[in-house]
């Protein structure tokens, strides 16, 4: 009788709270090895957020960046990474995630899958926040890549349950 109270207690608990921000990414990267006639990198790109609220100091993450590098080579280099980490005071950010780096297209596109790690802090202006985030990426061929960006979140909606 206990654990059927229990699941009746969980199937009509309130369901949890997720937050949705969005916004631009602006920063320098650095590519060792690469065959970029720099390895020092402008980045630009959008990032997405998704928090779950606990209801405790420590919130789950799910974040989405598409970025761009190497404009200021005269080069598009396209990327995109998941994220899955935690947010401490609602401010404080790190995750771990994979990264897929596209570097030719000429004449097949050539790909690089590794792992990212990263971490921010995320300081609230009023109505939209400017995230503060440093992030590595490992390589087991030496082509290693650390990045520092900025920008600005907003709000895109708040949902109060996975409807």
């Amino acid at each position: 009788m206990m654990i059927l109270t229990l699941l009746i207690g969980q199937a009509i608990a309130e369901p949890p709270k997720f937050d949705m921000v969005g916004g631009f990414r602006m920063g320098y990267g650095y590519v060792a090895n690469s065959e970029l006639r720099s390895p020092h990198v402008m980045v630009l790109g959008w990032d997405q957020m998704y928090s779950l609220d606990t209801n405790t100091s420590l919130d789950v993450i799910v974040a989405g960046n598409i970025s761009v590098g190497g404009v200021n080579q005269g080069e598009i280099l396209p990327s995109a990474h998941l994220i899955i980490g935690y947010q401490l005071w609602d401010s404080l950010q790190f995750g771990v995630g994979p990264v897929v780096t596209f570097s030719e297209f000429d004449p097949v596109v050539k790909s690089r899958l590794n792992m990212i790690t990263a971490m921010g802090w995320n300081i609230e202006m009023g109505d939209f926040y400017i995230p503060l985030h440093a992030a590595y990426v490992p390589d087991v061929d030496g082509r290693w890549r650390a990045y520092l960006t900025t920008g600005m979140n907003w709000p895109l909606g708040k949902k109060d349950s996975m409807e």
